[in-house]
């Protein structure tokens, strides 16, 4: 019996350890399998990351490739050489083992691409919107002249002037728009910076508008006016003076002496060639255009006068009125209607000729010298053939065509299509003005960075035709 009792004491403490020993093999192998567990899931991870890294390198590989196809890639060389370096740099981080990094720097380039591809990397300062009559450009280094043309480039260094019939529309990177008048010698001097769009006026005249996020520098032999964001001014400089109106915003008027005067909405000043500044005047306000509504199409045949009105400025001796054929009011597109100047607010006129038409007012303060108001913003109106021209448009919708690539400039965008005569255009909702022969030209300012949506509809009583275009916009 006692030997019975040593067997199953020694069994019972044989059994005791193997548990004890057995517990500590489960947490072992608990632990090994965590640890095995971890190091699967990093190196998934890191295979994971690493295939992320692959194809966003690949799609940047792509979108370079694209990019330097592009007819004007020569203008992006520094740009391309940059993404170049930073593309090698993805491939070398991604030897190294930095998957993140790597990817972080492959979609750097394919943006840097992307925006050469849609446009939206301009090198130059800014882009010709539209031109009408003569207008020529001198490049910057060049002893030549040449006709100037829409959608030219223009950089610093670059002159453009203007013949007796010639007007220019000029869109700075920022937004910055500069409308140059006839018989002007307009300079480009440079890019923007903190000041804006840099330019002198060597003779002549120009309107500035700028936008919510730009302002400009214009400066004349005489005086430099810097010019603040949302503003409207116009400008004109001869041998004796630097004349300028503030119509919105604020402008600081500034001779070569240093002395300086701070102009508000419809304030009016003048720096003198021999020195000094000539006392603020005020400007009556622009009229607003009442009568007929925008876009209207009248029957020529019937031979009705058509009535143009526009409210009534208080302190205004007179008005100006002007209907063109063209846009951009060039001289030889200006209507005879009689005397320009007139005492009430509205105008009867009779015109029977087929076409689009465009009219705008002003108000005059009778003084030495008289002081203008700003020009309303135009409205326009089509005479037409009655039922022979509609008959045309009644059966089908319009053919409508993006004739260039929308160009993207800053935050704005020139579009340049053809659609049919007599139809009616818009642009995300904005109405372009079409010509005789269905062309048309709009610029829009496009709000927000990234890829953004353009919808041009076509309309006649035949049915809508829509484009739709997208364009990379980096206003920053």
């Amino acid at each position: 019996m006692p030997k019975k009792s040593s067997d199953l004491e020694s069994q019972l403490e044989w059994y005791y350890v193997s548990t004890e020993t057995l517990v500590r093999i489960l947490i072992g192998v608990v632990l090994l399998g965590a640890a095995i567990t971890g190091g699967v899931f990093f190196f998934m991870k890191r295979d994971e990351s690493a295939s992320r890294a692959k194809q966003e390198i690949a799609r940047a590989e792509d979108a370079l490739s694209r990019a330097r196809q592009q007819k004007d890639a020569g203008l992006f060389s520094k740009e391309l050489a940059s993404a170049e370096d930073m593309l090698g740099e993805s491939r070398r981080d991604l030897v190294s083992g930095l998957n993140d990094k790597a990817t972080r720097t492959a979609v750097e380039v394919q943006s840097r691409a992307m925006k050469i591809v849609a446009g939206a990397g301009v090198k130059s300062s800014a882009n010709v919107v539209d031109t009408a009559g003569d207008v020529k450009i001198q490049k910057a280094n060049r002893s030549t002249w040449e006709t100037l043309r829409p959608s030219t480039t223009v950089g610093e260094g670059d002159f453009i002037k203007t013949g007796p019939n010639g007007t220019a529309e000029v869109l700075w990177n920022d937004g910055t728009m500069y409308r140059i008048r006839p018989e002007t010698l307009f300079e480009v001097h440079g890019a923007g910076g903190p000041a804006g769009a840099n330019v002198k006026l060597v003779v002549g005249t120009t309107d500035v508008n700028t936008g919510e996020k730009s302002k400009a520098s214009v400066s004349t032999d005489t005086a430099t006016a810097n010019i603040g964001s949302n503003a409207s001014v116009g400008m004109e400089t001869d041998a004796r003076r630097t004349n300028v109106s503030s119509f919105a915003g604020t402008t600081t008027l500034t001779d070569k002496a240093g002395r300086a005067v701070s102009l508000g909405p419809r304030e009016q000043a003048a720096a003198l060639r021999e020195g000094g500044i000539g006392p603020k005047t005020t400007l009556p306000e622009s009229p607003l255009l009442v009568k007929p509504e925008d876009n209207l199409e009248i029957d020529y045949k019937k031979h009705e006068p058509l009535l143009l009105r526009w409210s009534p400025v208080k302190d205004a001796s007179a008005y100006e009125v002007e209907i063109a054929r063209s846009r951009l009011f060039v001289k030889d597109s200006v209507l005879d209607i009689g005397a320009s100047e007139r005492s009430k607010s509205d105008v009867l006129i009779g015109i029977y000729e087929p076409g689009s038409y465009f009219w705008h007012v002003r108000s005059i303060r009778k003084g030495t010298p008289p002081a203008l108001s700003d020009w309303s913003a135009p409205r326009r109106f089509k005479v037409t053939a009655g039922d022979a021209s509609q008959s045309r448009l009644d059966t089908l919708p319009p053919d409508l065509v993006i004739t260039q690539r929308p160009n993207v400039v800053g935050s704005s965008v020139v579009l340049v299509g053809r659609t049919v005569p007599g139809a009616s255009v818009t642009v995300n909702g904005e109405i372009a003005d079409v010509g005789a022969d269905g062309t048309f030209r709009k610029v829009i300012s496009v709000g927000g960075d990234g890829l953004q949506a353009i919808v041009i509809k076509a309309r006649t009583t035949g049915g809508e035709t829509v484009k739709r275009e997208s364009v990379l916009i980096n206003s920053n």
